[in-house]
């Protein structure tokens, strides 16, 4: 990719994400200094043991992109989700239950 595309590109994508970023950033805030928040937008905390490698794998990441681990974790929670659901829909996953219904 030569540096004018990869500058594009930065840009275009920077401009998409910024209007985002506003928003994650208060939500960021408020999550961190309100309790009250947190039940009235129903957040729930995701808890996992990993490794320390990957911990601060994921710290230094976050980092180097100037983004919440918030924000990181619950893209790549939605992107991992999707992947499962395209992938049952292929494999006809529930096909067996949804037999057993029409019975």
């Amino acid at each position: 990719m030569n540096q004018l595309t990869e500058l594009l590109m930065y840009k275009a994508l920077h401009f998409k994400q910024s209007g985002q970023n506003g928003s994650d950033m208060i939500l960021e805030h408020l999550v961190e200094k309100d309790g009250e928040v947190i039940d009235k937008l129903q957040l729930k905390n995701v808890c996992a043991k990993v490794s320390q490698q990957l911990a601060d794998r994921l710290d230094n990441m976050c980092g180097v992109l100037d983004l919440s681990k918030r924000r990181f974790i619950e893209a790549a929670i939605i992107n991992a989700l999707d992947e499962a659901d395209r992938v049952a829909a292929e494999v006809k996953m529930f096909e067996h239950f949804e037999e057993q219904e029409g019975k």
